[in-house]
């Protein structure tokens, strides 16, 4: 019985270590690829809005009654011209009365400064005390503070006075009018709004684990309505928005026939070599990849590897990884390869 028992041990000894010789060796070829083959470098986009770099709402400078709209809707114009006109009946009004006032300080002062001087003369012979001199100055003085003062009251009228006339602070377009002829505006109620028609900016919203690739990118692509426009960077606002975790980019587009206010996407391809996700074994519990170097074959553990997602590549171009037929390896084993074209 003993004997029987030693037997079918020593069978079992030699039938493991048999199946141990055989797992070392892979019967069936696996297929490789060189990393320069496999290597991907993936394209990111987010969404991004073209928007004219002029946009106004224009508001009453003066209070008065709208005279004359001398624009419509949709209207193109020019930077400097009148869009609305304003009553400006009594703002001329006081603006004449500024300049009456300054007429008679001006009067007043050389009729005192002319006294002055007279005063000054006659004090060298005595015949005008030091106090009377005095007097004499401390009257142009005051003309003069009281010229000064009158001046500036004529350069608040005239300012008034410009009011009157809403200009176009930039070339654009008439986006809508918020009041009509015979109404009443007060300082500070908006009137009209204009869009800048002459240059545009694109805002895109950048996620900070993008920020990086972004940056490094060589190039940027908006697509909307079926156009396709290269992208220039700008600047990234150094600000982190709260809620999104993002910031924002500014971009210049090329030459385009985009209305302001249409959205897209932006698009970048990633600078550096990526693998993809497809390559990565679980061996011990952790995510690598294998090379295989001759007929030997590595497992090497990517830390940073995620499942589904493709990872930086760590090898050089020429490196031959396992692609087809993989999921069987082991580190250390001698196979079989077949390299694909």
């Amino acid at each position: 019985m003993k004997g029987v028992f030693l037997v079918i041990l020593v069978f079992a000894f030699v039938h493991a270590h048999a199946e141990q010789k055989e797992a070392m060796t892979v019967k069936e070829s696996i297929t490789v690829q060189a990393v320069s083959q496999l290597v991907i470098h993936p394209q990111y986009r987010v969404s991004a809005q073209w928007r004219a770099l002029d946009k106004a709402s224009l508001a009453a400078r003066v209070s008065a009654q709208v005279i004359k709209m001398h624009v419509a809707t949709g209207q193109q114009v020019l930077q400097g011209e009148t869009l609305i006109q304003l009553d400006c009946t009594k703002y001329i009004a006081d603006m004449r009365q500024v300049e009456s006032q300054l007429n008679a300080v001006k009067i007043k002062l050389g009729f005192d400064q002319r006294e002055f001087n007279r005063s000054e003369k006659l004090k060298n012979n005595g015949s005008v005390g030091e106090a009377e001199l005095d007097a004499k100055n401390m009257a142009v003085l005051r003309d003069q503070s009281e010229l000064d003062g009158t001046n500036a009251l004529l350069s608040n009228a005239k300012r008034s006075v410009s009011h009157c006339d809403v200009l176009a602070p930039f070339n654009g377009i008439v986006l809508e009018k918020m009041v009509s002829i015979g109404d009443w505006v007060n300082v500070g109620q908006p009137v009209i709004s204009l869009l800048g028609n002459s240059s545009g900016e694109l805002i895109a919203h950048l996620p900070l684990s993008m920020k990086s690739s972004f940056q490094e990118a060589e190039s940027y692509l908006f697509h909307a309505e079926g156009a396709e426009i290269q992208a220039q960077l700008i600047s990234i606002i150094p600000q982190v928005e709260e809620k999104t975790r993002s910031q924002k980019a500014v971009l210049s587009l090329g030459a385009n026939s985009l209305a302001f206010g249409i959205s897209g996407e932006l698009l970048w391809t990633e600078t550096h070599a990526y693998l993809p996700s497809s390559l990565l074994q679980f061996r011990d519990e952790k995510l690598g990849v294998f090379s295989v170097d001759n007929c030997n074959v590595y497992f090497n553990v990517i830390d940073s590897a995620r499942l589904g997602v493709p990872f930086l590549s760590p090898f050089k171009d020429d490196v031959q990884l396992a692609w087809l037929g993989r999921q069987g390896l082991t580190d250390g084993m001698c196979i079989a390869t077949e390299e694909l074209p």
